[in-house]
């Protein structure tokens, strides 16, 4: 259809469309969802990115959004968090250690569990004997409610039972 076609006859397109609108109420939401469902992984980033901003913008509101799924969709919620919680069990037993350090009113640092595997090795600290890989437990050589904080320096090596018989008492 050429520019001046259109520009002539406008006023009729424009009534036609809205005919087909009303007969057809879903027609428009069909064709953006071809749309969207076509283009959803070429998009995503941009999708991402403009729906933080838009939390960014509305922090209030974007926390009644939020609240209002979780509170329609609970059970959803719920399982999705289960498996998050699955897929990630050293991001978990992290957010647990943080959650105690916190509790305690504990220095909270970045710890990361690998790379104190790898710097000590399977190697217990208070019985100096060589751990077993299933019985490795994590023990702050000075303890949270003593003061210690939760971090990759306070933190090293011990058997399960090495450790739980120290308890919250500074090593020997």
């Amino acid at each position: 259809m050429s520019a001046t076609h259109y520009q002539a006859n406008r006023a009729s397109i424009l009534d036609n469309q809205a005919k087909r609108r009303r007969e057809n109420p879903g027609h428009m939401r069909e064709i953006a969802n071809r749309s969207y469902h076509k283009n959803k992984e070429a998009n995503r980033e941009k999708r991402r990115l403009r729906s933080q901003a838009w939390r960014d913008a509305n922090p209030a509101l974007a926390l009644e959004v939020s609240r209002r799924y979780q509170e329609a969709n609970r059970e959803k919620c719920r399982e999705r968090c289960l498996d998050w919680q699955r897929r990630n069990p050293e991001k978990v037993k992290e957010l647990v250690a943080r959650y105690e350090a916190r509790k305690k009113g504990a220095t909270i640092g970045t710890v990361d569990y690998a790379a104190i595997l790898e710097r000590d090795g399977l190697w217990c600290y208070l019985c100096e004997t060589e751990v077993e890989p299933d019985d490795v437990h994590f023990d702050h050589v000075i303890p949270l409610s003593k003061g210690g904080a939760h971090s990759m320096e306070n933190i090293k090596v011990t058997h399960s039972l090495c450790n739980l018989s120290k308890g919250d008492r500074l090593a020997a």
